[in-house]
């Protein structure tokens, strides 16, 4: 079974799909109604990014700062997941946590929104596969160029091989550290600042195929960055046939379209998606979820 999950700002409805998918949707994929976390639920509030490990567990960054947490919840053969016997799953050297991401050697990866205003302060940390927090990866203390300092770190994405890419809403892609518009820094796997992309407010990144997507908050739309050409095209048609506001999560679970959250409008948007040309494109727009019940944040498809 395959069912919708995102989180939402508040805590009132921390983990709720909507009781069916769009009219329009003619994929077969099932949606289950209500919570699909069971429980005892921990306390949750601001929820952000969400990530799986190779075992299916399924993690939660509980933003709120007075909580700033990594939730571990575990499948279950009821199509739920339960809360794990270890709440919260992480702790250490977070603050405000925003994206999650794995890479192949089951390492999470956290990025904090309000890293402390220091060179050595964690933007982006890391832990083991057990759990247990492994420091700094961002700005990395023993590269040779860590990079600029970041202003408002938010999405985080990794190639699946060697580069990983931190959006800065508000950095500048001189690689300056000053505030700018909007740039995506470029690392390696050692946490060495190789680039940036200039873009204006990304906030959610989504890696697929040879492609980084890019949603941005203020222009509401979503561009693409090529590596191989170091290009940024818009990915949505200039007139989508649908309202945006504020780009949010983002969803590209290889079923030929990309959803994407518009977080003011309460609402996820389906556009198709085509791969296969240079740069990719996108088109169609239609409302996919609609009359959501608080601010959508991430997205994912989940196999329960």
């Amino acid at each position: 079974m395959s069912v919708w999950f995102i989180t939402f700002h508040g805590g009132k409805y921390p983990c709720k799909t909507p009781s069916s998918p769009g009219g329009s949707y003619t994929g077969n994929i099932n949606t289950l109604g209500g919570l699909i976390l069971s429980g005892p639920l921990p306390q949750m509030e601001e929820l952000r990014g969400s990530a799986v490990d190779s075992s299916g567990n399924l993690y939660i960054a509980n933003a709120n700062k007075s909580l700033s947490q990594i939730l571990q919840f575990q499948p279950t053969k009821y199509g739920t997941y339960a809360s794990s016997s270890t709440t919260p799953w992480a702790t250490a050297d977070l603050a405000h946590p925003f994206a999650l991401q794995f890479d192949s050697a089951g390492n999470l990866y956290a990025v904090n929104q309000d890293p402390a205003p220091k060179a050595n302060s964690p933007v982006v940390a890391w832990y083991d596969s057990n759990g247990n927090s492994k420091g700094t990866f961002i700005p990395s203390t023993t590269a040779p160029t860590p990079g600029p300092a970041l202003i408002e770190p938010r999405g985080l994405a990794w190639d699946g091989n060697s580069t990983w890419y931190l959006a800065d809403e508000k950095g500048n892609s001189d690689g300056s550290g000053k505030k700018g518009t909007g740039a995506v820094y470029i690392y390696d796997n050692s946490g060495n600042y190789t680039n940036a992309i200039s873009v204006n407010d990304p906030v959610h990144l989504q890696y697929a195929q040879t492609y980084l997507f890019i949603g941005s908050n203020s222009a509401n739309t979503v561009y693409c960055y090529t590596p191989s050409s170091q290009k940024v095209t818009q990915l949505l048609p200039s007139n989508p046939g649908v309202t945006i506001k504020a780009v949010s999560g983002l969803a590209i679970p290889g079923d030929g379209y990309i959803y994407v959250n518009s977080r003011e409008t309460f609402q996820v948007m389906q556009f198709q998606l085509n791969l296969s040309t240079t740069p990719p494109s996108a088109s169609n727009g239609v409302i996919f979820f609609d009359q959501l019940p608080d601010y959508p944040e991430f997205i994912r498809l989940l196999d329960v």
